[in-house]
């Protein structure tokens, strides 16, 4: 039943058209051999969908239309530029189309561990500067007299040098 749904979908079209390849023409006449329901299927729409437009005399249609018709094709042509323009221009450019997530994704690591170490830097900035305004503090109460930064002698200085 799937090679017949499959077969009714590619093909059927194609085939009533008259279009299908010549390998894919002859499974499905093999498969119509084998298939009642699909042979009852081709006949209903031959019969039903395409009979009444065979019947119909073919008209041209009227020169205008061709015309309005190529021009619009050629309108749609020309306004391929901005976005349509820039990606046939990278197409040429991207030798390896395949590498391009993988840049992507290097680029927002890049991005992502700058960003870590950037707040990581300033983590260490400001409590370098808490460090400091601390000592300032206690060398004001007296708490440091005399104590050069590198002397940690009290429990105080050790803790936050």
């Amino acid at each position: 039943m799937k090679e017949c749904d499959f077969l009714r979908e590619a093909f059927l079209t194609d085939y009533m058209d008259g279009q299908l390849k010549a390998s894919e023409k002859e499974h499905l006449k093999r498969h119509l051999q084998e298939c009642a329901l699909c042979r009852t299927f081709v006949e209903e729409v031959k019969r039903d969908v395409v009979g009444p437009f065979r019947e119909l005399p073919k008209q041209e249609p009227p020169l205008e239309l061709w015309q309005a018709i190529k021009q619009e094709i050629e309108n749609e042509n020309q306004g391929a530029g901005g976005w349509d323009l820039w990606r046939e221009k990278l197409k040429g450019w991207m030798v390896f189309p395949r590498l391009i997530p993988v840049a992507a994704t290097l680029m927002v690591m890049v991005l992502v561990g700058g960003a870590a170490v950037h707040r990581v830097q300033i983590a260490q900035a400001q409590d370098k500067e808490q460090g400091e305004y601390l000592i300032a503090l206690l060398g004001q109460t007296g708490g440091t007299q005399g104590v050069d930064s590198t002397d940690a002698s009290g429990p105080i200085e050790r803790y936050f040098l």
